[in-house]
């Protein structure tokens, strides 16, 4: 019975794994991309993915 929970649980584990990396992508990217539109499309460009490595700096 145990078994048969822990197999569906990694079943779900792929499915989360790509639920948050949508989820950062939007937050990290898009909406600092919007925030930093004004600056023009390459400054803005260069700004996301700028924070964007600062962030993963951790990694």
């Amino acid at each position: 019975m145990v078994l048969g929970r822990l197999r569906r649980w990694w079943l779900a584990l792929p499915m989360l794994v790509v639920a948050l990396s949508i989820n950062e992508e939007i937050y990290s990217r898009e909406m600092v991309q919007r925030v930093l539109t004004p600056l023009g499309p390459v400054r803005s460009a260069i700004g996301v993915g700028f924070l964007f490595g600062v962030g993963h700096l951790q990694n």
